[in-house]
């Protein structure tokens, strides 16, 4: 019967490992697609963007182009973190 318990204990365990392992994997990639997307995105704003207070080019203006890069995302984190619904 301890045998029994202990064989289960060990398949238990090296499951919970291998799920974790799977996991961290999926969670890297994820982060690194993102990573990615948002380079990209700032980098098409640093190319291409038009600063919406003056009409103009951000041109040198660095610190303009990440506050409107920033205030950007902000909105779109806030409408997403808004359509969530936590269940307790």
């Amino acid at each position: 019967m301890l045998g029994y318990v202990l064989l289960l204990a060990c398949a238990l365990a090296v499951a919970v490992l291998v799920t974790r392992h799977v996991q961290l994997g999926h969670l890297q990639r994820d982060i690194a697609r993102e990573q990615a997307q948002e380079v990209e995105e700032l980098r098409v704003l640093a190319a291409e963007g038009i600063d919406p207070r003056t009409g103009l080019p951000f041109g040198r203006d660095v610190a303009r182009m990440f506050d409107t890069y920033l205030e950007r995302n902000g909105k779109l984190a806030k409408a997403h973190t808004d359509n969530i619904q936590i269940c307790y």
